[in-house]
């Protein structure tokens, strides 16, 4: 995974820990350096991808990146690598920004209702602001967006 970083960060956090949690519950151990934090760029997602291969004592299959723009860069990182996305090396998103289904190839994502999270953490804020109601926590759906960046593994020989 590469996630944005964590300090400072709720959603950051919070999605590492989702993704932490999921491979637990399916009895998947990370390799050791699987796992970095990278500013939100392009960038950040080009430098994860290179950080993540030389730290990992094997290649993944997939990397999950805490939103569109780091996974965009993982992906731009490995067509300079060479690595063929998504027969080599998958790579899902989370946002799903415009661009993400105009790219070659579109990637897969996670869609979530942002208008909807703005919408309920303004009126929130409101209501703390103006009864002293402090905000919990709330937790939206998301939708898992399959385009061209995932495929099963290929089968290692």
């Amino acid at each position: 995974m590469i996630s944005g970083i964590a300090q400072h960060n709720d959603r950051a956090r919070l999605r590492t820990e989702g993704f932490l949690g999921t491979l637990r519950a399916l009895r998947i151990k990370p390799d050791a350096g699987a796992l970095c934090e990278q500013p939100y760029s392009f960038a950040g997602g080009r430098a994860g991808l290179r950080h993540i291969l030389q730290a990992s004592p094997s290649r993944p299959t997939a990397i999950f990146c805490g939103n569109d723009v780091l996974a965009l860069g993982c992906l731009f990182e490995a067509t300079a690598l060479g690595i063929q996305v998504p027969d080599q090396l998958s790579i899902v998103g989370c946002d799903d920004l415009p661009i993400s289904a105009e790219i070659t190839p579109a990637l897969t994502t996670i869609a979530l209702e942002s208008a909807t999270l703005g919408r309920m953490a303004a009126q929130a804020l409101l209501s703390w602001l103006q009864d002293g109601v402090e905000p919990g926590r709330t937790e939206l759906p998301v939708t898992l967006v399959e385009r061209q960046t995932t495929a099963p593994p290929a089968v290692r020989a």
